[in-house]
Order: structure tokens, then C-alpha cells, then sequence
């Protein structure tokens, strides 16, 4: 009996900051899941409006070729894509950092809204202009689906708190049955 008090570890005393554990893959995923949707709505719409359905990534990829990226070939799209997923997941990073464990579905949203919405408001007015005059040029051409587009990046980020609790978990049992085992053989 004696043997059984001492093996037997409570899961709240072996790792009691399960909670923060899990934000940095959620946070880089929920980036990655949320620019996907933003940049397939961003495809769609220039589909819609007559362009190549690739467009925007190619102005994404003008941060390496300038205006020359409009007339490209087929890399710069995907080197856009790329370009695109690590933003974002820095992005997603910083709001799960920014976000609490236990944020609601509610809060979550809420707050993802505010965030692409700065989001917009930083890209817009400080990082397009210098860094990527190709694609300010062409986001001031449709700035209401270029806040849009950021709005819902913003709205998907509300994954981030799931994913969390998702990848504590995860982290966090592994993690127990490590001590649970260790704890085993030390008796």
C-alpha cells in the first residue's frame, strides 16, 4: 500500500504549467490555417474579378523581385505561398502568446477580429509601403477586400486557444507518463 501512495502521481502536481505548454505550435499552426483561408479568398476574388487566380501570391513575391514578380514565372507564386506561411505563423505565434490558455470561443474570436484588424492597420501603413511596394500598389487598387481578407485571418486565429489545449494536452501526457515511469523505477 505503501508502495502504490508513493508511485502514484496526481497529473496537476507533476506538471502544474501544463496550460502554457502548447502555444508555440498552436500558435505557428493557427497562423498557417488562418492565411490559408486568407489567401484562398484573396485567389478567389482576383478569380472573380478577371486576373490569374495566383495573383496575390504573386504580389506576395514581389518582396523579392519588385514589379518584375507581375511578370514572373511560375515560382513566384510558390515562393509567395512560402513567404506568406512564415508570416503568418510568426503572426499566429504572437497571438497565441498574446491570447490566454483558457480564452473562450467567444473572447478568442473577439480578439482575433481586433488582431487582424491591426493586423491590416500594421501591414497597411508600415511594413507594404517599404517592403513590398508591388503588393501596396495592388492592395490600394481593392482595400475593402484587403481589410476583409485580414478581418477573417484575424477570425480563423480563434482556433488558437483548441489548438492550445490541444497540444498541452498532448505534451502534457507524454510528459506524465515519463515521470509516472521514472518515479516507478526510483522505488
Amino acid at each position: 500500500m505503501e508502495d502504490r501512495e508513493r508511485t502514484h502521481v496526481p497529473r496537476a502536481q507533476v506538471n502544474p504549467s501544463l496550460r502554457s505548454r502548447g502555444a508555440v505550435p498552436a500558435g505557428v499552426l493557427a497562423g498557417v490555417i488562418s492565411g490559408s483561408v486568407m489567401i484562398l479568398i484573396a485567389c478567389l476574388v482576383s478569380s472573380a474579378h478577371g486576373m490569374h487566380f495566383s495573383a496575390p501570391l504573386t504580389y506576395v513575391g514581389g518582396l523579392f523581385w519588385g514589379v518584375d514578380a507581375l511578370v514572373g514565372s511560375a515560382i513566384v507564386p510558390i515562393i509567395g505561398l512560402f513567404v506568406l506561411w512564415i508570416v503568418s505563423g510568426l503572426l499566429g505565434l504572437l497571438f497565441s502568446a498574446l491570447t490566454p490558455p483558457r480564452a473562450s470561443s467567444e473572447g478568442a474570436f473577439t480578439a482575433g477580429i481586433l488582431y487582424g484588424i491591426g493586423v491590416w492597420a500594421f501591414m497597411t501603413y508600415l511594413i507594404l509601403p517599404w517592403a513590398d511596394p508591388t503588393m501596396y500598389d495592388r492592395m490600394a487598387l481593392e482595400p475593402g477586400w484587403w481589410f476583409a481578407e485580414n478581418v477573417v485571418f484575424g477570425a480563423v486565429l480563434a482556433i488558437t486557444p483548441a489548438l492550445r489545449n490541444f497540444f498541452a494536452r498532448r505534451e502534457g501526457a507524454g510528459f506524465v507518463e515519463d515521470q509516472e515511469r521514472h518515479v516507478r523505477r526510483a522505488a
